[in-house]
């Protein structure tokens, strides 16, 4: 490896000094094996330290020197590598010396070789390492100077050598790339010129056949292939013509089908509706029998003004027949007596059925909606009202008041903090509130009216159902009530639960009557024995006459 160095070092023109040999015995031993010849010391080498030598250096020797360099790299010489007889040689040499030196190799573990070296197989070439440089016969005398950073001359060097020879040799190799590359796309664009002729031919080609197909005169000069292809598109077409017209006629048969089904249901629908009519017209028959029956009553017997529900006279009683022939639904018969709500037709064909669908509207007969319930309240609490002679104002409260029917459904969805600004636009606020006598809460379940009547004055809590359902959670809802509206004021204790009980209905249509009949008991002081299921019909035709009266007064005083 110390041969290796020296040799290495006179290869780039340098000179070896006591560091490149290190101080050890066996390199002070090698170092004066070279020729050695004192270097001009005007001569300063970058890198090295003083005392330079110079080396003469034969072809020979570079020869050695690269055979040793491939040796240290786990790599043996060819005959490319080394090039000369005198190269073989030293190959040679190096191959019976090899089999004795140890290696770390991973490759390639120490071994006997075949002499004289032929390169085998079984051995890895020598890569990684550039090619030796071609050295001249002879060295030219056209030599260049090379300077340090210092500006002083310190090497001579071929010219050959020099960075402006390698980079004409660089830039002839350019020269022939380019020019391969030029002849490349040449022919890339030839090739590209004839294949776009092909394709235009090709097309040209097959536009003459879609031609000749079309016309239906495509003669024996088309080949039997062309044939061919043409008869198995037109088999094609026909299929899926074949298919879409099956396609249709299934589409047709499935229509039919769907038109037929729509037919029987609305049948089926059809026959339902005549059903129902004829319930009703049964009903309303029923009904005006039973008026006429209670019309004739009227005209022999003097009517009893002091009954809770009162046949109607003659005069009301016409008048109330007039009202129900009317035919549109949404004509404004009547208005509440406080708030002016519109009574349509509609609202009392719910309240008194006459059969006609159109003019009743929809939904169950005798079901009363929510404007006719909150008329009849209105009604009550503006006669009360009159008869106590309240006016509004800050120090006074009214004896009667009632919710209206949609104070459960804000109850239901904001809890009983939503009604508590209620009661201040009503006038009965905090303490204010136990100056009341009655308070009424008509209460719509979604398919059944109740009512809840607070007494403020007698502390008292009724809940009539005229189904009779548990009063529980009614009773802890108008507790809850009061305690939110009392706060402190409210003792539960001395709050009492009535058990008063309403009348029974006998179908599923009056419990509305029921709820506006009870209320108009507990207005006049009476018991709910007064309103029994038998007399509903008189009671629906007493209500419709009260509402087109505008109220309780007059004919109707309360």
């Amino acid at each position: 490896m110390l041969n290796l160095k020296a040799m290495e070092l006179a290869a780039q023109d340098t000179y070896p000094s006591e560091t490149d040999f290190g101080s050890s015995p066996v390199a002070q031993a090698t170092a004066p094996r070279f020729p050695l010849v004192a270097a001009p010391s005007s001569v300063q080498y970058r890198g090295l330290p003083p005392s330079p030598v110079a080396i003469t250096i034969t072809e020979q020797d570079m020869l050695r020197l690269k055979a040793m360099e491939l040796a240290a790299q786990d790599t043996f010489p060819t005959e490319t590598d080394l090039g000369s007889p005198v190269a073989q040689g030293t190959a040679n040499r190096f191959a019976e010396s090899q089999p004795t030196r140890q290696t770390a190799s991973p490759v390639v573990e120490a071994a006997p070789l075949p002499a004289p070296y032929a390169g085998p197989k079984n051995v890895r070439r020598y890569i990684g390492v550039p090619a030796f440089p071609d050295l001249p016969d002879e060295l030219s005398d056209d030599q260049y100077d090379e300077y340090d950073e210092n500006g002083e001359k310190h090497m001579h060097v071929p010219k050959r050598w020099s960075a402006a020879y390698r980079l004409g040799k660089l830039k002839a190799k350019f020269e022939k790339q380019d020019q391969a590359r030029s002849r490349y796309l040449a022919s890339a664009a030839q090739t590209t010129r004839v294949a776009r002729d092909v394709e235009l031919d090709n097309l040209t080609k097959k536009a003459a056949l879609v031609a000749l197909r079309d016309s239906n005169t495509i003669d024996s000069t088309v080949s039997y292939r062309e044939k061919k292809r043409i008869a198995k598109e037109k088999a094609e077409e026909e299929a899926r013509e074949a298919r879409e017209q099956d396609d249709a006629l299934q589409a047709q048969i499935a229509e039919s089908i769907k038109k037929e089904a729509e037919r029987e249901e609305a049948a089926e629908v059809a026959r339902r509706e005549a059903e129902e009519a004829a319930k009703v017209a049964e009903e309303v028959a029923k009904q005006a029998e039973e008026a006429a029956k209670v019309a004739e009553d009227i005209m022999e017997v003097e009517i009893d003004k002091d009954q809770l529900i009162r046949p109607l006279d003659p005069k009301w009683n016409d008048k109330v027949n007039k009202v129900m022939l009317e035919t549109n639904p949404s004509k404004i018969l009547a208005q509440s007596a406080f708030t002016a709500t519109d009574i349509d037709r509609k609202a009392f064909g719910r309240l008194l059925p006459t059969g006609d669908k159109t003019a009743d509207g929809a939904g169950h007969p005798g079901w009363l909606n929510d404007e006719t319930v909150n008329a009849w309240f209105e009604a009550i609490v503006e006669h009360k009202k009159t008869q106590t002679g309240y006016v509004k104002g800050p120090r006074n409260t009214p004896a009667f008041e009632a919710y209206n029917s949609g104070w459960y459904h804000t109850f239901k969805t904001k809890g009983v903090k939503g009604l508590e600004g209620w009661s201040r636009r009503k006038g009965i606020k905090g303490a204010k509130l136990l100056a009341a006598e009655k308070i009424f809460f008509p209460i719509n379940g979604g398919g059944h009216w109740m009512l809840i009547v607070i007494s403020p004055k007698t502390k008292t809590i009724e809940y009539l159902d005229s189904l009779r359902s548990p009063q529980k959670y009614y009773m802890n809802v108008a507790r809850d009530w009061l305690e939110m509206e009392l706060g402190s004021q409210y003792v539960k204790g001395q709050w009492t639960e009535l058990g008063s009980v309403s009348g029974l209905q006998g179908n599923n249509s009056d419990c509305g009557v029921f709820t506006c009949m009870n209320a108009l008991a507990v207005a006049k002081g009476r018991g709910f024995d007064d309103v029994p299921s038998t007399k509903m019909m008189e009671a629906r035709r007493m209500m419709v006459a009260v509402l087109l009266n505008g109220g309780l007064h007059g004919d109707w005083e309360l």
